[in-house]
């Protein structure tokens, strides 16, 4: 009988055992509820951090502060991450985004995943990859530009060029009628036999009235 009773006991220990384990396993989140924090004080530790997130109502895992390194020394970036154990917990820890700790306003956000961030990536390197293009494109464009720009230039020079020699001669023109007392082409015409004989006879008189 005892041996029986022991066996019992065994067997409802192994079932309530196994019962606490699925419970477990579906209280469990089926992906990690991870928060990113970032714009935290230089001088923020793991304690205020995870102090911050346990006054909010958060049941908090774990805190990962990332620091850089330089040989043997490191430098807290004010970045960390923030793992909760529930659901609850993490809409809870999303509210403290914008909140102030250490004089800091700090940002919270989803943690990305490796496949989210993946895809950043690849967004931030074709972001790159068509901006480059773009500015060798309108580097190639610029020779052509500044050639056609220098040949209007040239255009324009010889049309004001052109503009300025057609008003010289017509200022020349307008002298040379000036000089000549307005007669024009006229006063240049070749005169006839009666017309020089009829000016000597004018030239005659006017010397003979002088004397």
């Amino acid at each position: 009988l005892l041996a029986q009773a022991a066996a019992q006991w065994a067997s409802n220990k192994e079932e309530t055992s196994t019962t606490q384990r699925q419970s477990d396993a579906e209280k469990k989140p089926s992906k990690p509820l991870s928060l990113h924090i970032t714009q935290l004080s230089f001088d923020a530790t793991e304690y205020h951090v995870r102090n911050a997130f346990v006054e909010q109502g958060c049941i908090v895992d774990s805190v990962r502060l990332v620091y850089d390194r330089d040989g043997t020394t490191r430098t807290f970036r004010g970045v960390a991450f923030v793992d909760v154990a529930d659901e609850e917990s993490y809409q809870k820890a999303l509210k403290l985004d914008r909140s102030t700790l250490l004089k800091r306003r700090i940002n919270v956000r989803p943690t990305k995943s490796p496949s989210q961030l993946a895809n950043i990536v690849q967004r931030t390197k074709d972001l790159v990859a068509e901006k480059i293009r773009k500015e060798r494109e309108q580097e190639s464009l610029r020779p052509h530009e500044k050639k056609k720009k220098e040949g209007h230039d040239s255009k324009k020079k010889g049309k004001s060029s052109s503009e300025k020699s057609g008003v010289h001669k017509k200022s020349s023109s307008a002298k040379k009628h000036k000089s000549t007392g307005g007669k024009g082409e006229g006063s240049d015409r070749k005169l006839t036999k009666k017309e020089r004989n009829r000016r000597a006879a004018i030239i005659m008189r006017r010397k003979g009235a002088k004397r």
